[in-house]
């Protein structure tokens, strides 16, 4: 199974990224699909399955949405950016 922790700018339910030098931040999502259909939830875990019964390479895929709209709240132009944990267990 995987998990997906928060981030370290997490806050109030949301994955954030913060800017370099500035105390702001832009929300972002991250996806099993490119369809942005099945979200990973912090904390939760998804199961992983192999490839085929003979192939049991085990893959996955992230997808990152960011709202660069940002509710409409004005923030400063430059690099954004968070780090999260992928924890793989089996």
């Amino acid at each position: 199974q995987i998990m997906l922790n928060g981030g370290d700018h997490f806050s109030n339910n949301f994955r954030r990224m913060k800017h370099a030098q500035q105390n702001e931040f832009v929300s972002y999502q991250l996806y099993q699909d490119s369809n942005s259909q099945r979200e990973y939830t912090s904390g939760d875990t998804y199961p992983l399955t192999a490839t085929t019964a003979l192939d049991t390479v085990l893959g996955f895929a992230i997808y990152g949405v960011a709202d660069l709209n940002n509710n409409n709240q004005p923030r400063s132009a430059g690099l954004y950016k968070d780090t999260v944990a992928i924890t793989i267990t089996w």
